[in-house]
């Protein structure tokens, strides 16, 4: 316990998930480090530089070789890995309109995520009564650690998360879908540039290939974000060597389907 240092993300902007916890860090007593012993330091010997100009150019020559990684991670939208529009599989791109009882935010998305997960992982079983009481707990266990009012309806969590899994899109793939999967791979702007990301749940299709799912809680996205998703599962798509993703729009039912 006096080794445990917790970190003060600082850095991190107001949709970070850091900023919506509170960590009580101003009661956690700061290291002490005065009563450790300082250890003697004993200077390296000194060797002489026989360095010149000629191994000087060789060797940066061989650091210039050294290439230069990029971690890319789609999922923040970073413009460098969007490098063309990917369209929908379906030619209807009719607005997804908000339901007037559904307040959409932060933490709902948050919960349902959680919720997709257990339910995919086999965590929590597939009964309306159970999947309301983990979200009930859930929402809880969040708001104890910040301060957004009443927070979501747990029977909504529930009901749009169960809705999502009985998707006609969705219910041929359930059996087999995975949740949270890594990824890791090249980007195909550049091969100095990585991708490094989760994808929300993958499957295996039919033909042997890969499908995946991308599960959003917005309520009414409006056509650029709905086109910055479809960028971002794209990016995903070909690091998993998938044809085909689909990005569900849990609150609507809405299913954009797209191809590699």
């Amino acid at each position: 316990m006096e080794l445990l240092i917790i970190p003060d993300f600082t850095w991190s902007n107001d949709a970070s998930w850091a900023k919506l916890l509170d960590f009580k860090l101003d009661t956690v007593l700061e290291l002490d480090m005065s009563r450790l012993p300082r250890a003697s330091i004993v200077s390296p010997t000194a060797t002489e530089n026989l360095q010149d100009a000629e191994l000087f150019a060789e060797e940066q020559s061989l650091l210039e070789a050294s290439p230069r990684i990029r971690w890319i991670t789609p999922s923040d939208g970073d413009p460098d890995v969007i490098t063309g529009l990917i369209p929908s599989e379906i030619s209807d791109e009719e607005p997804l309109r908000p339901l007037a009882l559904v307040e959409g935010g932060r933490v709902r998305g948050i919960l349902l995520h959680k919720l997709m997960e257990e339910l995919v992982t086999g965590e929590l079983d597939e009964t309306v009564e159970m999947v309301i009481a983990r979200a009930a707990l859930l929402r809880d266990q969040l708001r104890s650690q910040s301060s957004f009012g009443a927070g979501p309806d747990p029977m909504e969590l529930a009901t749009t998360a169960l809705r999502t899994l009985q998707l006609p899109d969705i219910k041929p793939y359930r059996a087999r879908l995975v949740a949270e999967l890594p990824i890791y791979g090249i980007a195909p702007a550049s091969s100095d540039q990585l991708i490094v990301g989760r994808a929300d749940a993958v499957a295996d299709s039919e033909d042997g290939g890969k499908i995946a799912f991308d599960w959003k809680s917005d309520i009414a996205p409006k056509e650029t974000d709905r086109a910055a998703y479809r960028q971002q599962l794209g990016q995903y798509l070909h690091v998993i060597g998938a044809r085909r993703g689909a990005i569900v729009y849990m609150t609507s039912g809405r299913v954009d389907w797209i191809a590699r």
